[in-house]
């Protein structure tokens, strides 16, 4: 026990494998099991170890190595009202003018990953997103209180342009996937007026939708900030999200 101790005490380990003859031995697996089993460190006996310690040591480290990086089944985002400009001219016939006097046109598409990305283990995106209202809106406190945000899926392998149609409907080879939603009420003491280019007065917030892979999942969350402490809502697992 001393030598594994030995062995160990300074470094991360998670798997134990037993060869050799002795590595049979009933009682030094309990008492392995028992002094260096404990947590989420795993005791791995090979049945047969001459022929197959090399394999189970090898198949251990694939299989955890393999969970640190995944390619993505789909190209995944949100839809979003644009600031308008030639890019978007096929849907000048969509576009309004916001709040804050800037003229938009919604159905675009907000990227968050693309199809057959890998990601690593400790991949984080983070995406800035805002909404305004006139000073006068009756739906800022419902708008707060349940934040929605679509996300859409589709088997492209770029960003398109538009992820719904202009009546608002996924566009062909998209689809609706799941949402993200946070209650954000705790902004509405916040509120402060601001002013447009052309005078006019609105309301804005900023928020922010964070992506991440934890362990084997891909998940999103919102994100904001209330007199500069960071809030988080819950977090939505995107589901089937790679290859493998």
């Amino acid at each position: 026990m001393d030598s594994v101790r030995s062995l160990i005490e300074t470094r991360k380990v998670k798997f134990l494998v037993l060869v050799g003859g002795f590595g049979e031995s009933p009682y030094l697996r309990q008492q392995l099991k028992l002094v260096f089993g404990k947590g989420d460190r795993a005791i791995v006996v090979a049945e047969e170890p001459s022929r197959k310690a090399a394999a189970e040591g090898a198949s251990i480290w694939h299989l955890t190595r393999d969970v640190k990086a995944r390619a993505v089944r789909y190209t995944y985002g949100c839809n979003m009202d644009v600031e308008y400009d030639n890019t978007y001219r096929e849907r000048m016939f969509n576009c309004y003018t916001d709040a804050s006097g800037v003229v938009r046109v919604p159905g675009a598409f907000s990227p968050w990953v693309i199809k057959e990305t890998v990601l690593e283990d400790n991949f984080y995106h983070e995406l800035t997103y805002h909404l305004v209202w006139e000073p006068n809106s009756t739906t800022i406190w419902s708008d707060l209180c349940n934040r929605v945000v679509y996300v859409y899926i589709c088997d492209a392998l770029a960003a398109p342009l538009w992820i719904l149609d202009a009546q608002g409907n996924p566009m062909p080879g998209a689809r609706h996937l799941c949402t993200v939603t946070a209650n954000l009420s705790g902004l509405y003491s916040e509120l402060t007026l601001q002013y447009g280019l052309d005078g006019r007065q609105y309301y804005s917030i900023v928020y922010y939708v964070l992506v991440a892979l934890g362990g084997t999942e891909l998940s999103a969350r919102i994100r904001w900030y209330q007199g500069g402490v960071p809030y988080e809502g819950p977090a939505t697992i995107i589901p089937d999200a790679f290859t493998r």
